[in-house]
């Protein structure tokens, strides 16, 4: 099973911690790409799979923001991402069926910079 880097939509707080330096809170709504590929042999039988699957979940994580200049800052950002479980059923006629699960969870590490306008 692949996962595709998930997108997120939420609240993004920035608290100021004096000078150049601030906080980020993100907590929010995420989804992502889910892709379930597979090969069977047997009995000089060959199949192929292909299953795609866009769960959702939620987001939370934080960070921080260091203003370079005037228009610069920097950040580094840590997100947990839980996407919940993913079950395929396969089903092959004269076969007995298959069920799979994953519970899609990611940690992601962003790290920018950004230009204020």
């Amino acid at each position: 099973m692949r996962s595709l880097i998930p997108a997120s939509v939420g609240i993004l707080a920035l608290v100021p911690r004096g000078g150049r330096l601030a906080r980020l809170c993100h907590c929010g709504y995420a989804f992502g790409r889910v892709a379930l590929k597979g090969t069977a042999t047997g009995g000089g039988v060959n199949a192929s799979l292909t299953q795609n699957a866009t769960p959702s979940g939620g987001t939370i994580g934080g960070g921080t923001e260091l203003a370079l200049g005037p228009n610069w800052s920097a950040k580094l950002e840590y997100l947990y991402v839980d996407l919940g479980t993913v079950t395929n059923t396969i089903v092959v006629p004269g076969a007995p069926s298959l069920a799979d699960s994953a519970r899609v969870q990611m940690n992601v590490v962003r790290a920018g910079v950004n230009y204020r306008f």
